[in-house]
């Protein structure tokens, strides 16, 4: 589709809204109009029915005085003759009133009638007005209303009728005005026609099919009739009201002409419709003149460039110099994105030149690397780049690796192979795999190789390469190895060592008791006994200390635990005081160096505190607490007596310039609050 029909299209889309709009508006003022007279027609139906009702009602109270009048209740003739022509004479609208015998027979009135036996039988068997069928006579027919008669006596003595002259009721009802092309008609129950407007003539014939049905509707209600049910021919809206129920009453029906309600319609719509289709011719000519200059020439110089942008010439531009329309910011625009084009495509030449040169400097590095660079499909799994290194550390050819990828995976040991498989799933998965495995090379050495692999992705971010490094790391392994020899032969001679210092240091202090056993003075035995519990005590530090897997540092909590313990078990006697321990050292450390000073300043700050509160018994505790200071890089040892009459360390004067010489040794201070003794020291 070219671009001028295009604009056609256009020009026709516009213009069809307004013609949509001026059909719907004419729709809904035909349909508006259609209500109107439907309403014209109902009030109209309402107002005859009102003012035939008047009619019959009228005549239903003639015929109830006269069946009241004794003269007709004794049927004498001569006076019913004179009372009813005093009578007929106040009633136009009746062709026939008359007084018959319980058989029909008249007996007396005026313009007596042919009465049909089915309204004598109807009118004998009730008490009330009976409506008889159309009879012919006169201009338009009559419709006869028959009422029982009754002696005084109350014995049926005959029957009052009266006939409505339907030529008078015609005439009354033609001068009502109606719009033109309106009809009425008036319906008895069985169906006749008993009054038809403009139709006359009519009268006493059954009404067509599709109006038969309105003689027995019942309140009121709209029909419609088109040109085929229409007895002349007109299409009407029609409303219609009934009177009475049964065969007793009769339905008015009023047409308004369809023709009649909608002539307002047709004109605004043969006036509106020629006025659009002008103006779509007109914008049709516009928009083929105005778009072959405004639109088509911008176009085709737009459309000339870009020829030759696909012959190959970037240089090409459209030369289009109104900037101002849409057409002319497309061909400045156009014009912008061939030159950015162009600086693209000289930045990509620079660019590839750019990347020939990365890559070959990549390569040189990958020749002269002694790590093992390389690359492989992260789907199929196939060796896109495999160093020089490879061969030196695998001793193997890369074309072997190149070719069969699995080749890698055979090299690696048995056990390692879980672990050398689980790099390349992590960077399959995007993140940077990193390991250590062992390989058998074709000479049957075994290497150590550290890799690590990383993927590679596209502008999507689609892992599309794995790229990795491989690194033999066997003399570094080897040193370790060496080192670890080294270490486990120094822990050995360290174990043995300590086992020889404990053992030499139980000897000492078996020396000292049996020294102790031997002297007469209790005075020199205390002193030489404390001292062996000393030279115990020194054992049990040492002991604790290498304890331990490390050489340099411990954990406090677990040496001070375990030391206070071995000191509870020596120091505290079954019955005696007890020990309350609270540690919280938060998994801190403490180095060799003053572990020692540490564990022996706590030796003699217990064996003090359990001379103060030895004489209370079981009463009694000993106390031992360390904490960190808040907010302080400073640690707290509590040593305090529950019970007893002194302080720790005063009963004891060597005991206490051990003390003070230990807490020296810490870089502490030492002070006492109440019964309790307190070393702060750096942590």
């Amino acid at each position: 589709m070219s671009l001028l029909t295009r604009l056609y299209v256009l020009v026709v889309l516009a213009v069809a809204p307004a013609m949509a709009i001026l059909a719907w508006s004419t729709f809904s003022m035909a349909q508006q109009r259609e209500a109107d007279a439907e309403r014209e027609a109902a009030r109209t139906a309402s107002a005859i029915s009102d003012e035939i009702g008047s009619i019959l009602g009228g005549i239903r109270a003639l015929l109830v005085a006269g069946a009241q009048a004794p003269v007709l209740r004794e049927g004498a003739q001569p006076r019913c003759e004179r009372f009813i022509e005093g009578v007929a004479p106040h009633f136009a609208e009746l062709a026939s009133i008359a007084l018959y015998d319980m058989r029909g027979e008249p007996l007396c009135g005026s313009r007596p009638l042919s009465l049909p036996p089915d309204l004598v039988e109807a009118a004998a068997a009730s008490s009330g007005l009976v409506q008889g069928p159309w009879l012919a006579g006169g201009p338009g027919g009559m419709l006869p209303f028959a009422l029982g008669v009754r002696t005084l006596a109350g014995e049926p003595a005959g029957l009052i009728v009266a006939a409505l002259d339907l030529g008078w009721l015609r005439e009354r009802l033609a001068s009502r005005p109606l719009p033109p092309g309106s009809s009425l008609s008036l319906l008895d129950r069985r169906g006749t026609i008993l009054v038809r407007l403009p139709d006359p003539g009519q009268e006493g014939r059954p009404a067509p099919a599709p109006w038969a049905s309105l003689a027995l509707a019942e309140g009121s209600g709209h029909a419609r009739s088109d040109e085929a049910s229409a007895s002349d021919g007109v299409p009407r809206v029609v409303a219609y009201e009934s009177r009475g129920s049964g065969r007793e009453g009769m339905v008015v029906a009023v047409g308004l002409s369809r023709a009649w309600a909608l002539a307002g319609v047709a004109p605004s719509l043969h006036t509106g419709l020629p006025l659009l289709l002008l103006a779509a011719l007109l914008a049709m000519a516009a928009a083929a003149l105005g778009g072959r200059y405004f639109v088509l020439r911008p176009i085709e110089a737009l459309l000339a460039a870009a020829g030759q942008w696909r012959a190959g010439n970037l240089d090409a531009r459209t030369g289009y110099r109104e900037r101002h329309s849409e057409l002319g910011r497309l061909a400045a625009l156009f014009d912008s994105m061939a030159e950015g084009m162009a600086e693209r495509e000289r930045k990509a030449a620079a660019a590839m030149e750019a990347l020939q040169e990365s890559e070959q400097r990549f390569r040189q590095y990958a020749d002269t690397s002694p790590d093992v660079l390389w690359i492989v499909d992260a789907e199929s799994g196939d060796a896109e780049f495999v160093g020089p290194a490879f061969e030196a550390i695998w001793q193997r050819c890369r074309e072997e690796i190149m070719q069969s990828p699995a080749l890698w995976l055979e090299t690696v040991e048995a056990a390692d192979r879980d672990h050398a498989g689980a790099i390349m799933r992590q960077a399959r998965a995007g993140e940077v795999g990193d390991g250590e495995y062992r390989i058998r090379r074709a000479d049957g050495e075994q290497r150590w190789i550290r890799e690590t692999a990383f993927p590679i992705r596209d502008g999507q971010g689609r892992i599309v390469r794995i790229a990795g490094v491989a690194r033999d790391i066997t003399p570094r392994k080897r040193a370790e190895e060496e080192r670890q020899a080294a270490r486990e032969r120094i822990e050995l001679v360290l174990k043995e060592l300590n086992h020889r210092i404990k053992n030499n240091l139980q000897i000492v202090t078996s020396l000292l008791h049996l020294q102790a056993s031997q002297q007469q003075s209790e005075e020199v035995r205390g002193q030489l006994a404390e001292a062996g519990r000393r030279v115990a005590i020194i054992a049990e530090v040492h002991a604790s200390l290498y304890r331990d897997d490390s050489l340099d540092r411990l954990a406090l909590g677990p040496y001070l635990r375990d030391l206070c313990g071995r000191l509870s078990r020596s120091l505290l006697a079954d019955g005696g005081p007890r020990l309350e321990l609270q540690l919280d050292t938060d998994g801190q450390t403490i180095d060799m160096d003053r572990a020692v000073p540490l564990g022996l300043m706590l030796n003699e700050l217990m064996a003090a505190s359990v001379r103060c509160v030895a004489a209370a018994g079981a009463d009694a505790a000993v106390r031992v607490r360390l904490h960190k200071l808040d907010e302080e890089d400073t640690w707290r040892l509590s040593v305090c007596s529950l019970g007893g009459d002194s302080t720790p360390g005063q009963e004891s004067r060597l005991g206490l310039l051990l003390i003070q010489g230990f807490v020296r040794q810490l870089d502490g201070r030492l002070s006492e609050e109440g019964r309790c003794v307190r070393v702060d020291f750096p942590a």
